[in-house]
């Protein structure tokens, strides 16, 4: 069950940056390589994503109880080449009461699943390049 939802950016692999709701300590998870969020923060009105797009991913399961799992979105395309590498944790901090000092749980990442597109592209895009005998578009 999802917590607090929080607007975050994600960048697409186009360099397009989205608008998208996710959960807030998913959002704030940062990589043991590096101190920045998975999702970072909006810092301005950014358009909503396709419904062509869907958004890159890696899959964890909790150090301390490998039967609870989780789905972690990685907004920031930075963060692609520090999930991949092997043996890193994701580190998430919950709350506690009155927004103080919560829990860390770290997370062992299991799997990566990059961005998928369906998105059409643009009028002037090129022919796949097969030699089917077709001319262009």
């Amino acid at each position: 069950m999802a917590g607090s939802l929080t607007w975050r950016s994600y960048t697409a692999d186009s360099g397009i940056t989205y608008s998208i709701r996710v959960d807030e300590s998913n959002s704030r998870a940062t990589v043991s390589s590096n101190a920045a969020p998975l999702c970072p923060v909006r810092t301005a009105n950014y358009p909503a994503m396709p419904s062509g797009l869907k958004k890159r991913y890696v899959l964890a399961y909790s150090q301390a109880n490998p039967n609870i799992r989780r789905k972690f979105w990685v907004g920031d395309v930075a963060q692609i080449t520090n999930v991949l590498v092997g043996g890193l944790l994701i580190g998430e901090d919950y709350p506690g009461a009155a927004d103080a000092a919560g829990v860390n749980a770290n997370w062992v990442i299991t799997a990566y699943r990059g961005e998928k597109s369906r998105v059409i592209p643009t009028f002037g895009a090129p022919d796949t390049g097969l030699t089917d005998g077709t001319v262009g578009q």
